[in-house]
């Protein structure tokens, strides 16, 4: 006698696992074209988009360049811009 139940639930399983990947991978794309299309809300340029900053308060993108004074590395935690602090 073969036991298929466990072969069948192991492939739903992996099928599962699949597509929650390609979900995640989907979710990071649209991220990345989103901060593609971000403008700098100093410079107004849509360049260099991996040195863009996003406010936690309002989601507005700054280039660190573009800071004053300007930041050399994303900082760790939630950083604000200066129209949500003041």
């Amino acid at each position: 006698m073969v036991n298929t139940t466990g072969a069948s639930s192991k492939s739903e399983s992996d099928a599962r696992a699949e597509e929650e990947g390609e979900e995640e991978e989907e979710e990071e794309s649209d991220v990345d074209s989103d901060i593609e299309d971000m403008e700098c809300i100093v410079c107004n340029s849509k360049e260099h988009a991996k040195s863009m900053l996003l406010c936690d308060g309002c989601d507005d993108g700054v280039h660190m360049s573009c800071l004053d004074p300007p930041l050399h590395g994303v900082p760790e935690g939630d950083w604000y811009c200066a129209g949500v602090i003041y």
